[in-house]
């Protein structure tokens, strides 16, 4: 540990002295603003856009499977992805193509007053609201430069965190909980786990990383919880930051990825660590299942991806499974209260669907939609807990999505050891 000061010394970011200036694409939108204004201390370039224009509103309601009532919150000949619940439960951030190219939008949690919120990229993901849902961080990608960026619902600005770029990893930023940090990744020569402090402008390097499951959380606003490999395995570190300890979260010979913690305190991950079985044949979908732990590694139990079967007599013995493979790519996603989990898996030819694992009473229930060919992805959950936004292209384009968690889809039975 102990890691320099991180300074960008590039095409896009010079730092001088105690200021910031960013420099602005050309590929901003055609009649922005662009202005000079003290960010936390620093001086940034900012954009201030033109009014934006709302997206008519297209709630369609539809039922599939039976019991499961779904709702669509944008519509029209293009795409959208990547859904975002701000905490207040008043709006949603999202990327969508309506112009041509991917932007962010910010919408109402009902699907109405949709408003541009970017200017066009040639890709945008990973939207991240802060705790209380005045800003949105989020990566961004042109030709070959890659950043992390942050809108400012309140003033409708956007500035371009220090040190992200150009070579920002195309993961998810990560709020501390109270808002103050951000952290995030950076590929050179050595990746690095980098963390800006919003009160000071200023981003600190704070530890060496490697692999190909980059994704970090806030454990508590003094540490934090991110994926790296070591030893030949991708592992979850620990880095307590105001006394640069890190440590392994588990020493296991297995991999173990894609950290988050809950509000209640507790870790879901993925991981393909198999404790054994006493089934004598085993049928896997990928490797990895859903654990969760604390967030010191403790006391981890794991829902099986696993379909059990007793070698030459076709019994199959009933527990819960994932019909297919885990998407590793996003992190599992808590409800707000801690006692659920949402993820995306696939199956071969059949798209993908979205599970809910309940911690509290170790079932797991399908809320799709599943359907031959449709893929259903990108969850993220209402404050309540009562409803889950997600993108699908359940007819046809890809499109914002809500559905309620209480439905009649066929749980799998018991699950979490």
């Amino acid at each position: 540990m102990g890691l320099p000061r991180f300074t960008f010394n590039r095409r896009q970011h010079l730092i001088l002295g105690s200021h910031i200036k960013t420099v602005v694409k050309s590929a901003l939108a055609a009649g922005a603003l662009v202005v000079l204004v003290a960010v936390t201390g620093f001086y940034s370039f900012v954009l201030i856009k033109p009014n934006a224009y709302p997206i008519p509103a297209a709630n369609v309601t539809a039922v599939l499977p039976p019991g499961v009532s779904y709702k669509q919150l944008t519509t029209g000949t293009w795409d959208d992805f990547w859904p975002a619940w701000s905490p207040n439960g008043s709006l949603i951030a999202y990327v969508s193509y309506r112009t041509g190219e991917p932007a962010l939008w910010i919408m109402s949690a009902s699907g109405t007053g949709a408003l541009q919120a970017s200017a066009g990229s040639e890709a945008i993901g990973y939207p991240s609201w802060n705790p209380n849902s005045t800003m949105v961080a989020y990566w961004s990608m042109n030709g070959q430069d890659s950043e992390i960026d942050i809108y400012n619902v309140e003033n409708n600005s956007t500035y371009v965190v220090p040190g992200s770029g150009p070579l920002a990893v195309q993961s998810a930023p990560a709020w501390s909980p109270d808002g103050s940090y951000l952290a995030f990744f950076v590929r050179s020569t050595e990746s690095q786990l980098l963390v800006l402090d919003l009160g000071t402008g200023r981003t600190t390097a704070v530890a060496n990383v490697s692999g190909s499951y980059l994704a970090a959380s806030w454990a508590t606003g003094d540490s934090l919880l991110y994926s790296s490999s070591t030893e030949g395995y991708e592992q979850i570190m620990r880095l307590t930051l105001s006394t640069d300890e890190e440590s392994q979260l588990f020493n296991e010979t297995a991999n173990s990825i894609s950290p988050t913690v809950g509000l209640s305190g507790q870790l879901a991950y993925y991981s393909d660590l198999n404790p054994g079985q006493d089934s004598d044949y085993l049928q896997g979908y990928g490797g990895f299942d859903v654990w969760v732990s604390n967030t010191d590694g403790t006391n981890a139990t794991f829902q099986y991806s696993l379909v059990h079967e007793t070698e030459g007599s076709g019994q199959i013995v009933e527990v819960p499974y994932i019909p297919g493979v885990i998407d590793t790519s996003v992190q599992p996603a808590w409800s707000y209260d801690g006692t659920m989990i949402v993820y995306r898996a696939l199956l071969e030819g059949m798209g993908s669907s979205l599970y809910l694992w309940n911690v509290g009473s170790a079932t797991t229930t399908e809320i799709g939609p599943m359907g031959p060919g449709v893929d259903s992805f990108e969850p993220s959950w209402s404050p309540s807990g009562a409803s889950i936004a997600f993108c699908s292209d359940l007819g046809g384009l890809y499109h914002i999505w809500v559905t309620n968690t209480n439905g009649s889809a066929a749980s799998t039975g018991n699950g979490g050891y």
